[in-house]
């Protein structure tokens, strides 16, 4: 399922010929706005914890607990962004 997670944004991305995260502009843009900061924490989070939730369905934690792989996978989404 970790896997698919990617392929499902990639063909996203690719699909909606992808130009970065809408939340990380907006963001950027009024940055001084605590409504919309709240509305970009509150996207990250539930991302986060989708992530989250199919690590502990993968039930590795053999390397990297699942809050270290989660934080890397989520790292490796934002980057992509």
């Amino acid at each position: 399922k970790l896997l698919a997670y990617f392929d499902y944004r990639i063909a996203r991305q690719v699909k909606r010929n992808y130009g970065g995260c809408v939340f990380v502009k907006i963001n950027a843009e009024i940055e001084t706005e605590p409504r919309v900061q709240a509305l970009v924490e509150e996207n990250k989070n539930k991302a986060r914890a989708y992530i989250h939730k199919l690590v502990i369905q993968a039930n590795q934690a053999k390397i990297l607990s699942n809050d270290a792989l989660t934080d890397t996978i989520f790292l490796l989404m934002e980057e992509g962004n």
